[in-house]
């Protein structure tokens, strides 16, 4: 059994890090994350009226909102699902298919 001061410095001073190249521990590309889910999304939420299996993969280039009817391209749609922000027009557009 370890005493109280072994715990913490087992804890909190385990090794020396100054060695550890921290520059590899970056947010990953968010081209990479598009690439990875290229091709293996279907279906998702849908992001602008948030109904569940509502975006429809309609190939080529889009997913469409079988719900609200409106649509996002492709590579937009693969950053928002990987986590990324994305920017939008907030004009309120006529459904356009």
């Amino acid at each position: 059994m370890r005493k109280r001061k072994d715990e913490y410095e087992f804890i909190y001073d385990n090794g020396d890090d100054s060695g550890i190249d921290y520059s590899d521990l970056s947010e990953s590309d968010p081209e990479e994350a598009v690439d990875s889910l290229r091709g293996n999304v279907l279906s998702g939420s849908c992001i602008y009226c948030g109904a569940q299996d509502g975006m429809k993969y309609e190939g080529d280039i889009c997913f469409i909102c079988s719900v609200c009817g409106r649509s996002i391209h492709e590579d937009l749609y693969y950053r928002w699902l990987a986590g990324y922000e994305i920017e939008m027009d907030n004009d309120d557009y006529d459904d356009i298919y």
